[in-house]
């Protein structure tokens, strides 16, 4: 089965105007344990980049990285979220959009994934990585939508199953009185029957008797 991988965009260090030295200290420090895989220390050491600055658009963006590398979405999303408010810088936006895009489209949010790495595109016509999540993400919409109507399909198959079943049912129902009905009639009739045909024998032997009497009578 082919497979597909959504492209995550780790920019370590945004280019940005000189800051305070102790925030400079804390993000370095956050970007060798991101190097090193460390993303729980380098969430420590981004936090207090941002407790120093908090428009440190870099601090705040890397932030989101180390959330997203350790599957918190929500947590990345919003220090996304906030470092898109904190830059004009077309660059530094395009990079936000498309993790934006990531942390929505891993959690099949794909109509909204799509408009993200849209905007990463209008901010950066040559990202090939935000065009590549794009398509994907449209085609994931595309059999997201047939799986829903199939399921819906089978919904619908299994409601109209349910009701024809209903109706028989009623009908066999409405039926049952009715064979009761008829078979007590036919006991009856056959009843009757036996009834008539053992009279039928009985004035037979009477006839019978009296016959061989009368028979009897003459020769005596």
């Amino acid at each position: 089965m082919k497979k597909f991988f959504i492209f995550i965009i780790i920019m370590l260090i945004l280019p940005v105007c000189a800051m305070a030295q102790t925030d400079r200290d804390y993000i370095r420090k956050g970007n060798r344990m991101m190097r090193d895989s460390n993303f729980v220390e380098a969430e420590k050491y981004y936090l207090k980049a941002v407790e120093r600055n908090s428009n440190n658009v870099e601090a705040v963006y890397n932030l989101g990285n180390a959330y997203l590398l350790q599957q918190k979405g929500k947590e990345a999303f919003e220090q996304f979220e906030k470092a898109s408010k904190m830059t004009d810088n077309k660059t530094k936006l395009a990079k936000i959009y498309h993790n934006m895009g990531v942390v929505l489209q891993c959690v099949r949010n794909l109509n909204q994934a799509a408009e993200m790495y849209k905007k990463a595109l209008r901010c950066d016509p040559n990202d090939n990585e935000a065009r590549y999540n794009y398509i994907l993400c449209k085609k994931q919409t595309k059999n997201q939508k047939k799986d829903d109507e199939k399921k819906e399909q089978k919904k619908q198959q299994q409601q109209q199953q349910k009701q024809e079943e209903k109706k028989e049912e009623k009908k066999q129902q409405q039926q049952e009185p009715q064979k009761s009905s008829m078979t007590k009639q036919n006991a009856k009739q056959m009843l009757n029957a036996v009834m008539q045909d053992e009279k039928n024998v009985q004035n037979k032997l009477q006839q019978r008797v009296q016959s061989n009497r009368r028979s009897l009578e003459k020769n005596w």
